[in-house]
């Protein structure tokens, strides 16, 4: 965890907005059930940070995401749909670890989330992303 000692000055800032945090994909059950008998999956876009600057940047708010992804196909995934809805990508780390997944079968109750954490947990306050602050 790091913390910030000065204030910052938004108006010289590129962004309003950063997000630091998780960007992975939402593997969801096609149907409802628990895991075990589930059969099929269907991947999103998922990480409540990146889904938050993509969704202020739709009203018109500055955002950028500051992230880490695996050098894979799902990294390449989340990179596009960043892409595709007009976010600057060059804060996205892109790692050896594979990208980080979740897995949620449907539920009508709570669903229970099942956690593979790995390139998210590679971000660090480097000195680019300290720029970014």
């Amino acid at each position: 965890m790091f913390g910030l000692d000065e204030s910052i000055k938004l108006e010289s800032r590129t962004n309003d907005l950063l997000a630091i945090g998780e960007l992975l994909v939402d593997m969801i059950s096609d149907e409802y059930g628990d895991h075990a008998g589930s059969d099929g999956y269907t991947r999103f876009f998922g990480g409540a940070p990146s889904n938050i600057a993509i969704n202020v940047r739709r009203l018109g708010i500055r955002s950028r995401i500051a992230s880490a992804v695996g050098e894979d196909g799902f990294g390449t995934f989340l990179l596009s749909r960043l892409q595709q809805a007009g976010m600057d990508t060059d804060s996205i780390k892109r790692v050896s670890e594979a990208t980080s997944i979740v897995v949620v079968s449907k539920s009508k109750s709570t669903p229970i989330p099942i956690f593979y954490r790995a390139a998210d947990f590679q971000l660090t306050l480097d000195a680019p992303l300290a720029e970014w602050l």
